[in-house]
Parts: C-alpha cells; structure tokens; sequence
C-alpha cells in the first residue's frame, strides 16, 4: 500500500504533537520526512490490527486457490490488504481450518471471512481511528525526532486511552448490522446462507 499526499494531514498533526515545525511534504529529504515515511505505515498497522472495527469490518466469501495443502482439501485466499481478520466460517459449519501461507486452508467447500481491511487514504477512516493514528505515529516520532523519551511515553499514554475509547465504541459496534451485506451479524447461524 502506498502513502502519498492525501496522509500529509495525519502526518502533520502528529508532527505538530512532537515538534514545533510541520511537514510541508512527505518525501522532502528531511529526517522528519524519512521518520514519517517509514513509521507512517506502521502505526496505520499497529491501529487496524490492535482494534477490531467491527463498525467497518467486512464480510465476504473468500475466493477458492488452486493451491493445495497436505492436510486438507481446499485452500482459500486470505483477503488483500487485510489487517485483522476478526472471524472465519466454514460451510459445512464448524469445520477445522487453519492459515498457512497467506492462505485459508480446510476441507470445507466454502469460506465465509469477516475482516478489517487497512484504509487506502485517510477519508476511508472512522474518525477515531484518524485520532488513533495520530497518537500512535506521535509517539513512534517522539524518540528520534524529538529525542524526548518523556514526550514519547505521555504519548503512547495519551494513545491507550484513545484506543480504550475506541474498542468500547467497537465493541458496541459489535451486535449492530454489518453494512458489508446488510443483514449478517455475529449471531446470523450459518444455515441462513
């Protein structure tokens, strides 16, 4: 996935949070830039696989691969871009299945997976896991940037907070109707398929 301009806002309110300067581009050749190119992606990873963003998760059956697997039958493809997967059905129901090589692996004929797919820009996120960002990537520059392990640690501080708000909101989230299909939930048996 790529990180280009339309991340510059997130990038410079963190920066803002551990420096008096902001970022005017995301590739300037400043160290800051060099910190924010790298660490940019990280902490995106570090919120959508800490959270379960069930008000976002989608629901999709996972295409079969020709791929095969000495313990079981079928393998199937784990979605793209897929930064937690939060659940896995298997028709027939409660099959044995495993993840192996990027794969979904089981004798199963078919494949059910709820997920959280990272965002592709900013506008693609929930609010508060535009703050989370934030947080998360202030506290990843405070120690090269700033040099500052105190600021680093008030900010990892300031961002298990906002991530204890989140999943309270997430969790609530949890037993409201997903909009991937308008009508599965955790509860939906898996005969109505």
């Amino acid at each position: 996935m790529e990180y280009g301009r339309e991340w510059l806002n997130l990038a410079n309110a963190a920066l803002s949070m551990v420096s008096s300067h902001l970022l005017q581009k995301m590739q300037d050749g400043t160290t800051e830039a060099n910190y924010i190119e790298t660490l940019l992606p990280l902490a995106v990873e570090d919120v959508y696989s800490d959270l379960d963003f069930y008000d976002i998760a989608i629901t999709e059956e996972a295409p079969r691969l020709d791929k095969t697997h000495p313990r079981y039958c079928f393998c199937y493809a784990r979605p793209k871009n897929a930064a937690k997967i939060l659940r896995i059905w298997t028709i027939p129901k409660d099959m044995e299945w495993e993840l192996s090589e990027g794969c979904i692996c089981t004798n199963a004929c078919q494949v059910i997976v709820k997920y959280v797919k990272l965002p592709e820009t900013p506008e693609n996120m929930p609010p508060y896991a535009k703050k989370l960002v934030v947080y998360r990537l202030a506290s990843l520059l405070a120690s090269p940037v700033a040099h500052d392990d105190n600021l680093a640690s008030m900010l990892e501080s300031k961002y298990q907070s906002a991530l204890a708000n989140a999943i309270t909101l997430s969790v609530a989230m949890r037993y409201q109707e997903d909009r991937s299909t308008g009508w599965w939930t955790d509860d939906s048996p898996m005969e109505e398929l």
